[in-house]
């Protein structure tokens, strides 16, 4: 078996597939790990809207990563509305909307560099 067809080995340079190779470990999803132990379908109970976000949504944000993640558990648990905040949302978003994001918004208001954006802080929120 590869790093190609093993999903999930890629990540932080193939730690993954070394401990799968090496000591019979098993790969697990992690935002589904993290749902789990907060007992996310628990919290959700009467919730009207979920807010999920990352750094940057993009095109690679549908594999495998936290927002997506959550609205796949959201959605078995009805049909609250999720929308995702990010840093910047880059080509390819889109593709979130397929897998239970329902909205997007960035946290900056205007096209700037990531410097200019780090020292007008206070104003992006």
């Amino acid at each position: 078996m590869t790093v190609d067809t093993l999903p999930g080995a890629g990540a932080a340079g193939s730690l993954g597939a070394e401990v799968v190779a090496f000591l019979n470990g098993k790969l697990q999803s992690g935002i589904d790990l993290v749902l789990d132990v907060i007992k996310f379908e628990n919290v959700l109970q009467g919730a009207d809207l979920i807010i999920t976000g990352e750094g940057r949504i993009d095109s690679q944000t549908v594999h495998g990563k936290a927002p997506v993640g959550v609205p796949k558990r959201a959605k078995l648990a009805g049909s609250v509305p999720v929308i995702a905040i990010s840093g910047s949302i880059r080509e390819g978003y889109e593709a979130v909307f397929d897998h239970g994001i329902d909205a997007v918004f960035s946290v900056v208001n205007r096209v700037v560099t990531l410097e200019d954006t780090l020292k007008d802080g206070a104003i992006n929120i």
